[in-house]
């Protein structure tokens, strides 16, 4: 067995749910970068997204994220962007 015979075929990749040109998904990436810079990742079991927030004290570091295996890029960075917001929340940072 050689190393390409482990690497899945084109037609054994599990069909797209979700478009990157969706609007929504691109709407939700830019209120993100308000907060920080974003990042999304496709993982060998799903879909990741965080976002290193933007923090104005020196040695603070704080990040956002979401799960390892959303189904879909948009259900990461929805679940990111809702961490996001109750994180604000919790810390008196008015969330919209």
């Amino acid at each position: 067995m050689s190393l390409f015979d482990l690497i899945r075929k084109p037609a054994e990749a599990e069909p797209a749910t979700a478009s990157l040109d969706k609007p929504d998904l691109n709407a939700i990436l830019l209120e993100m970068q308000k907060y920080g810079e974003p990042s999304i990742y496709r993982m060998s079991e799903g879909w990741f997204c965080k976002v290193e927030m933007r923090v104005s004290a020196i040695g603070v570091n704080f990040e956002c994220k979401s799960s390892y295996k959303c189904k879909t890029p948009l259900d990461a960075v929805n679940e990111c962007n809702d961490r996001i917001k109750e994180a604000l929340k919790m810390i008196g940072g008015g969330a919209p």
